[in-house]
């Protein structure tokens, strides 16, 4: 092979090795740049509420919230339901307009006084409906029935749970261990259904 043959396959080699570089050089430069970008903060969790009564669109609604100072309240929940059925511009009860709620509540709203402020009653939904929804039971809180729809809960578990707080609060799931039967196997297929909180 003569040197003028040779030439022309020599750029075009060098043209492909120079294209591939730049493609490697690039995908980089693109990998680096993500990475100096801060992720972006998760998206708030919906606080799940029944609302029952006196409402336009009784049952489940998921607040949105959007921070502390504006977490979701009673009025909010009204709101979201579709406000009231009677007197719709009647406020709330004093100490309710700012009440916080938290997952798994229930609010009832009655009205019987068609010109005065509705009556608010606030519990917790079914613990079917909270384990439903994804929603979590305390141990410190929950009926035996309750406990017993927690898939491998034993009604003996389930009372040994519920006769052992009486004396002393659960202070953390692994105390659960202290209930015969119960190991951290167990333990860890009951973190999806258990949780212990302070108060509602």
């Amino acid at each position: 092979m003569d040197k003028q043959m040779i030439a022309p396959l020599d750029r075009s080699l060098f043209r492909s090795i120079a294209l591939v570089a730049a493609v490697c050089l690039a995908l980089l430069f693109v990998r680096w740049s993500k990475t100096l970008r801060a992720p972006a903060p998760p998206s708030p969790m919906p606080v799940i509420v029944e609302i029952l009564g006196d409402v336009q669109e009784p049952g489940v609604h998921f607040l949105e919230p959007t921070g502390p100072p504006n977490a979701p309240t009673v009025r909010h929940a009204v709101e979201a339901a579709g406000g009231l059925t009677r007197n719709p511009s009647a406020g709330m009860p004093p100490g309710f307009d700012q009440q916080v709620l938290q997952n798994g509540q229930r609010i009832r709203v009655t009205h019987p006084d068609p010109v005065g402020l509705p009556e608010i009653e606030l519990e917790l939904m079914d613990a079917a409906a909270r384990l439903t929804l994804g929603l979590k039971l305390n141990p410190n809180e929950a009926s035996v029935e309750e406990l017993c729809l927690i898939p491998q809960m034993k009604p003996e578990m389930a009372s040994q749970i519920v006769v052992r707080r009486a004396k002393k609060p659960w202070q953390g799931l692994q105390e659960l261990q202290e209930i015969t039967g119960v190991g951290p196997k167990t333990i860890e297929n009951w973190l999806e259904y258990l949780e212990i909180t302070t108060g509602n």
